[in-house]
């Protein structure tokens, strides 16, 4: 809505019966809401090219060793 541009490439949309699962890998420090906007921006282009609802997001910190998967809230 604000007219901004991300560029950017998922790394890894992962697909099944239970839905759609977009994964990034992040390298170094920082935290999940940093991403926020990176995330959504993705989201919402799936949901319109497919038309399938918002696809889960996680996060492989590269350096932690660990995915990090965001909580569905009821609101979307």
């Amino acid at each position: 809505a604000s007219g901004a541009e991300v560029n950017g490439v998922i790394d890894l949309l992962a697909e099944g019966p239970a839905g759609r699962l977009i994964l990034d890998h992040k390298s170094g420090g920082g935290e999940f809401g940093a991403y926020w906007g990176q995330f959504e921006s993705y989201r919402t282009l799936l949901d319109v090219g497919q038309g399938s609802g918002q696809p889960g997001l996680a996060v492989h910190w590269i350096d932690r060793g660990m995915v990090e998967v965001a909580t569905p809230t009821h609101d979307g």
